[in-house]
């Protein structure tokens, strides 16, 4: 027999109680800064993605841009030529765009990309349309890289333009911006294209049905 057993008393239960409480509150504080610390590495991690897939994106276009001023004397026909295959079949045009058997490339943010001739012989040019899909948040950011490589290519491009469709079935543009050859008579100039200026040209496609970019270089 223990003569020494432990009784509990009025104490003992109190103290309980005490440090069951703070267990508790313990676990809701590391809770809580569990979820703290996951919307960050998510937010973290968006961003990083989107970055990426921006990288990406000039990438493949550079990629197009470069494809269609090198060979933009080739296409002098009278009909409208969808220009894919031909490149596809030469082996210019990356794996990752070339997705189905339409005319069209696909980006890396699935914006649809036709490359075509404009199938007149006495406006003899070729274009790249760019039709931007995603929503106005990604959008805008898209359209802004989108001119960003425009400029680099500013020597080759004929002109470019932002056209769009709005919800009533009303259409729109920027209005004509050219390159660096055809940048005469007061137009307006790729070249001299400020952070403004981007930030007007990519407002074009906020809230519209559709919204596109259209890239023209001659046939010399």
């Amino acid at each position: 027999m223990n003569f020494f057993q432990y009784r509990k008393t009025a104490l003992d239960e109190h103290l309980y109680k005490l440090s069951a409480g703070r267990s508790m509150v313990e676990m809701l504080g590391v809770l809580a800064i569990i979820g703290v610390l996951s919307v960050g590495a998510i937010s973290g991690y968006s961003k990083a993605m989107m970055k990426y897939k921006l990288n990406k994106q000039a990438e493949q276009l550079n990629t197009l841009f470069s494809i269609m001023g090198i060979y933009k004397s080739q296409w002098k026909f009278s009909q409208t030529t969808y220009l894919k295959d031909y490149y596809v079949k030469i082996g210019l045009i990356p794996e990752e765009m070339n997705k189905d058997a339409t005319s069209y490339l696909y980006d890396i943010f699935n914006n649809k990309i036709l490359l075509r001739n404009n199938g007149a012989p006495t406006y003899e040019q070729t274009v790249m349309q760019i039709y931007l899909t995603n929503s106005f948040a990604d959008n805008f950011a898209i359209c802004q890289n989108i001119i960003n490589i425009a400029q680099s290519h500013n020597d080759s491009l004929y002109a470019f333009m932002v056209a769009y469709t709005d919800n009533d079935n009303m259409e729109g543009e920027s209005g004509i911006i050219y390159g660096n050859d055809s940048c005469q008579y007061n137009r307006k100039c790729i070249k001299d294209i400020k952070l403004n200026d981007i930030n007007n040209y990519c407002q074009l496609c906020n809230d519209k049905a559709s919204c596109r970019f259209n890239f023209v270089w001659p046939i010399k």
